[in-house]
């Protein structure tokens, strides 16, 4: 994995409401076959106040918005 500096982010040309979302899947020893073992979504960013991601482009534009660069 590439980690980049900050400076080659342009968060303003990423829509605010973007959601990363991940599947976690397994091979099942039983049966040889995949499984889907559990799902996770992390927004991209959130609302200047740091607590809730923008619903929407215009309220991101209106509220602010910044990179969320939380804990996982």
């Amino acid at each position: 994995m590439e980690i980049r500096p900050d400076s080659l982010i342009d968060a303003h040309k990423i829509d605010p409401t973007t959601i990363l979302e991940i599947v976690v899947e397994t091979i099942d020893r039983s049966d040889m076959k995949e499984k889907i073992v559990g799902f996770a979504s992390f927004p991209l960013f959130l609302t200047k106040d740091g607590q809730t991601s923008p619903f929407d482009a215009e309220e991101a534009e209106q509220v602010g918005f910044i990179v969320n660069e939380g804990s996982y």
